[in-house]
């Protein structure tokens, strides 16, 4: 699993929310460890069949309009063209500050042949809408052509320099063998409506409890500690998750330096363990207060992979 730092702001306590007690002696959060609201998800490789067979269908529907792409999101990997089976370079993506000294010395934050891998962009389940389909020898037109057949004809623009956005002319359209256009929403709607269920989304109840981990003094000092550990061993790091995303895709000796440091420095100021049990504290309080709400997130989740399961085969 991975742990998103960017965005989170810290949140006040109303709502409900109850400070949690940390134990004097806290258990260690590993890359085995579990937080609460993992149980109101399918596992991983649910996901991935959700998300393949999804990309099928949004596929057959481009077709239509002789059109192809392929899409990567956060449970399939985007590939390089030719082989067509050459996975991009990707983030190291276990749980942050859960990585080990082996794979930080070799790798340093890239992910490994086999390891748990993060995307940092493409088709997400928590954002269905975010598409980001990838064809390597499409032109700029072709581009267009596949935006307006998957969003809609309005969304059939050539984006050029400075984000200006030209519509497609009548004849640029993409059309279907009978030769209309695609609907309103075009094939991410009509791919919605098939697979019925709506999912549900838990990002903005993810987002409250993380601001109130990240805003805990107690979290705070331990973050604090780190950043001191990291600037003795010559590191001017703010946020524990700066040197990954500082050293993003790369795996220069620098980068594998900084991931060492960090190794280090997390093991010193265990700065994951106070973490992670807070967070788990405020996504248990959370799943207390709306239990049938978590509930509903796991079931939409189930019922469209049934679904999908039968239109796809």
């Amino acid at each position: 699993m991975i742990l998103a730092l960017g965005g989170c702001a810290s949140s006040d306590m109303g709502d409900g929310w109850e400070r949690p007690e940390i134990p004097s002696v806290l258990p260690s959060f590993t890359a085995n460890s579990t937080l609460p609201f993992e149980k109101y998800e399918l596992n991983r490789l649910d996901r991935e069949r959700l998300q393949q067979g999804t990309s099928l269908l949004l596929g057959r529907c481009l077709e239509e309009y002789g059109l192809s792409a392929r899409f990567s999101g956060d449970y399939m990997k985007q590939t390089f063209d030719g082989d067509g089976q050459t996975p991009a370079q990707y983030q190291w993506g276990g749980w942050l500050g859960t990585m080990t000294a082996s794979q930080a010395s070799e790798f340093a934050y890239t992910a490994p042949p086999g390891a748990p891998w993060q995307n940092g962009s493409g088709f997400y389940l928590s954002n269905p809408a975010n598409l980001s389909p990838y064809n390597y020898d499409a032109s700029p037109i072709d581009y267009a052509r596949i935006s307006g057949a998957l969003y809609g004809p309005d969304e059939a623009v050539i984006i050029g320099d400075a984000g200006a956005q030209t519509q497609l002319s009548d004849d640029e359209m993409p059309r279907n063998g009978a030769g209309k256009l695609p609907p309103s929403g075009g094939c991410a709607r009509l791919v919605d409506k098939e697979l019925g269920t709506p999912l549900v989304s838990l990002t903005e109840v993810e987002n409250d409890a993380y601001g109130l981990t990240f805003g805990d003094d107690r979290v705070k000092a331990r973050m604090a500690d780190w950043v001191s550990c990291m600037a003795d061993s010559g590191f001017e790091f703010e946020r524990v998750d700066d040197g990954a995303v500082s050293n993003a895709g790369d795996v220069s000796p620098y980068a594998v330096s900084v991931a060492v440091a960090d190794v280090k420095c997390t093991k010193s100021s265990r700065w994951p363990d106070t973490f992670y049990f807070v967070l788990g504290a405020y996504q248990q309080q959370a799943i207390d207060k709306t239990p049938e709400f978590f509930e509903s997130a796991l079931r939409a989740e189930s019922e469209r992979l049934h679904t999908l399961d039968h239109l796809v085969g």
